[in-house]
């Protein structure tokens, strides 16, 4: 028996045990992830759906169910998982429909409406985390060395020939920053944040309203993180007074937080999280035809913008020294 049809049949045997052998097949497109997704429907007394989510049986599949369940604790809709095999990649779990926050915006709808509601679901978040109730999950900690290390692909795939004197120079540069939002409270940080990642719920209330997905990569790191992530967004502009108005709504919830170290700590790592996808877009085996090289030119523009901030002078003069087409 060949490789894919063992597969096939491993998976036939999954949806059997766990009552959906017998349903209508959606397969649906995974943006930027190897994983493949299937909407699943079966009709009995009435209609029920579910998320068939095929993955790479690595450690980061069983971290979207530990992380999934943790979230659904402190009050966070997190999609409930069904059935998971970890041995196999298989995963079934709950449908939060087609409407994600970034799909709404590009079809008109109000963006700071929606980030303002993304806010609240965060302040939330960070209100009821504590470090305690993650025991046993083995959340990794974003310090200045896991975002150094990040970076490197935009080192090794933009200038592959840079001088080993420019790299420990550029390490050097970011550990001086990345102090800055190193200050900051130390939270539950998603990671992937963003619009395209945020449901609609509309049946539920409050921050329960806000489904999140793609969050297998979260860690404990700056509270700033997911407001970059989610003010600027490589795929749509988002209005600076609405990356104002989300920034002033997370500061009524913490007081006692500094409005201008908030605003550079954000900076600072939407400057990082930049940097690195740029990165992760020219690499070699990145096909020129991809749809997401279109990017780029808002990713370059991002850069300029936050590389003129103060805060980010040290920066700015090694990218104008190393890289000046920038």
């Amino acid at each position: 028996m060949s490789e894919a049809a063992a597969g096939n049949e491993a998976l036939e045997v999954f949806l059997r045990e766990n009552g959906w052998a017998v349903a209508a097949a959606e397969p649906f497109a995974a943006d930027w992830s190897q994983r493949r997704y299937t909407r699943l429907r079966r009709e009995d007394a009435q209609t029920h759906s579910a998320i068939l989510m095929q993955a790479a049986p690595d450690k980061h599949f069983m971290m979207f169910v530990r992380i999934a369940a943790l979230l659904r604790r402190i009050g966070a809709s997190a999609p409930r998982i069904y059935a998971a095999d970890s041995l196999r990649g298989f995963m079934l779990l709950e449908d939060f429909g087609e409407q994600n926050f970034g799909r709404m915006i590009d079809a008109g709808a109000d963006a700071r409406a929606l980030l303002l509601r993304a806010t609240d679901a965060l302040i939330e978040l960070h209100k009821a985390f504590v470090p305690a109730g993650a025991q046993g999950i083995d959340l990794p900690v974003y310090d200045a060395q896991r975002f150094i290390e990040l970076l490197q692909p935009f080192l090794d795939n933009l200038a592959p020939a840079l001088s080993g004197g420019a790299r420990e120079d550029f390490s050097a540069i970011w550990r001086v920053l990345l102090a800055l939002p190193a200050a900051l409270p130390q939270t539950l940080m998603l990671r992937d944040f963003m619009a395209d990642n945020l449901m609609d719920l509309p049946g539920r209330e409050g921050r329960l309203s806000v489904g999140l997905l793609d969050f297998e990569l979260a860690g404990i790191g700056p509270a700033a993180y997911d407001l970059a992530s989610l003010t600027e967004q490589v795929r749509r502009d988002i209005p600076e007074d609405v990356r104002e108005a989300v920034l002033a709504r997370y500061l009524q919830a913490f007081p006692g937080l500094d409005g201008a170290q908030l605003a550079d700590a954000c900076a600072i790592l939407s400057l990082q999280r930049h940097m690195r996808i740029l990165g992760m877009l020219g690499a070699p085996d990145m096909p020129q035809t991809s749809p997401r090289k279109a990017f780029v030119p808002r990713i370059r523009t991002f850069m300029k913008t936050r590389l003129a901030r103060s805060a980010l002078s040290p920066l700015k003069g090694w990218v104008a020294a190393n890289f000046p087409e920038f």
